[in-house]
């Protein structure tokens, strides 16, 4: 939640605003992009500079949550730490974030996933063909849909991945078009990861997920 120079900064379901720190440097999602920036902190003052982001276009309301969150961002000068909340503020601006568990990346990068189902709402769909995944310490990853083969980069931010230069290359049969397009709307829009045992599942922000284990001989 938060308000900044442009008015009151609306948050949307499928559309999340979150930040990471990183030693000098800070980012996330903005509602629609991906940003980076600069970051200098001395005591309780704070300063974000020298944002760049990625040229996504997005619907509305998400484009306007997005310009009024990168001006709040510009208008922080103090930080303060509550429990598991973060406050930035400054005279035009007041942003609270709330810590969220990282990534188990240790857990996922390395390993090589099949694809077992396909989540939305309370429903469960199984797979058809064999549809992979597999993120590389080198931060690219490569995978396929049941149809098609898929690979880019990936970034982690927080508790979300992202991909970016996301390739699909090849033909699907018309029984696994829905499939294929199910698998890359779930990961081409960031999604957040959970490990438990020998199964992983990728949840976007639109209630739909991915579940995969490990492939065989993995523990």
């Amino acid at each position: 939640m938060g308000t900044g120079p442009a008015g009151p900064i609306e948050i949307i379901g499928d559309s999340r605003i979150t930040l990471v720190i990183e030693g000098d440097e800070a980012g996330g999602r903005a509602a629609c992009n991906l940003y980076g920036g600069t970051l200098r902190v001395d005591g309780n003052a704070i300063r974000i500079s020298a944002l760049s982001m990625t040229e996504m276009a997005c619907d509305e309301p998400a484009m306007s949550a997005e310009s009024a969150y990168l001006a709040a961002m510009g208008a922080v000068v103090s930080w303060e730490r509550s429990g598991d909340d973060l406050v930035l503020s400054g005279p035009e601006a007041e942003l609270t974030f709330e810590l969220l568990p990282p990534v188990p990346d240790e857990e996922i990068v390395g390993t090589s996933w099949v694809l077992e189902s396909l989540i939305q709402g309370a429903a469960a769909t199984s797979v058809l063909g064999e549809a992979t995944l597999m993120l590389a310490a080198h931060g690219t990853f490569i995978g396929s849909t049941g149809c098609r083969e898929l690979r880019g980069r990936y970034v982690i931010f927080g508790d979300e991945i992202d991909f970016a230069d996301f390739a699909a290359e090849g033909e699907c049969p018309a029984d696994r078009q829905g499939q294929d397009a199910f698998v890359i709307e779930v990961l081409e829009g960031g999604f957040s990861a959970a490990v438990e045992g020998t199964h992983l599942t990728l949840s976007d922000n639109a209630g739909q997920g991915l579940v995969y284990r490990a492939a065989p001989g993995i523990e």
